[in-house]
């Protein structure tokens, strides 16, 4: 298992965030266009190893959107007074980021409006334009660092830096992903109980075979299943 202690440790070295444009998708029977801003940050390459790939960054794509944060129009959560809103994050699978942006409408187009919620994008390392070594990303000495925990590392430090940076360390987190996503949410919650995430929400999660339909446990709208 991971080692929160490297987390902590290599949180204060990353220096920030770039950004780089816009991803939008349209959502609803209106097709209501929802736009994130693309940003890159420096994600350490190694997160456990302490050796010299510890020591140096790669451009991590993230998406952000916090249009609505601190604004609900539903049934707000019950939140600590210093809490703007929850933080809605998905743990970013195999493909780039910005092809479930516009996949998500249940967290992006609806749940995020409904409890003001900030959301977050991750992208999964070696994948769209997150790659630690560029074009030689995937040779065999480069591609020792695409594992599972060093997955996680990634969404953990990120998740850590946005809270701290937007004055939001009290804020609840929810995670959602779906297939290999909904693994590395319940491996996610599982690595970073408590500080890092309260609660996931998962499709065709192959770890423990549990399938929601969105159109059918939702049906008596959000309100009725609130974060206390």
């Amino acid at each position: 298992m991971p080692s929160r202690v490297a987390l902590v440790g290599l949180v204060g070295w990353v220096t920030g965030c770039v950004h780089a444009d816009e991803v939008c998708a349209k959502y609803g029977a209106e097709g209501e266009t929802i736009c994130a801003d693309e940003l890159f940050f420096d994600q350490q390459i190694d997160h456990f190893r302490f050796e010299s790939a510890s020591l140096k960054t790669f451009k991590h794509r993230y998406l952000e959107n916090t249009a609505t944060w601190g604004k609900p129009t539903g049934n707000p959560l019950h939140l600590p007074a210093d809490c703007p809103g929850p933080i809605l994050i998905y743990t970013g699978n195999e493909g780039p980021i910005d092809a479930f942006w516009g996949s998500n409408g249940f967290m992006v187009h609806h749940l995020a409006p409904t409890w003001g919620a900030a959301l977050l994008f991750p992208e999964e390392r070696y994948y769209g334009k997150s790659t630690p070594f560029g074009n030689a990303s995937l040779e065999p000495a480069q591609a020792s660092f695409m594992t599972t925990e060093q997955v996680l590392a990634d969404y953990a430090t990120i998740l850590t830096w946005w809270k701290e940076t937007h004055n939001a360390t009290s804020c609840p987190v929810i995670a959602f992903g779906g297939s290999y996503g909904g693994t590395l949410t319940t491996y996610f919650r599982r690595v970073y109980p408590g500080e890092v995430l309260i609660l996931q929400i998962y499709s065709r999660n192959p770890v423990i075979a549990v399938f929601y339909r969105f159109d059918m446990r939702w049906t008596r709208g959000v309100g009725a299943y609130r974060v206390l």
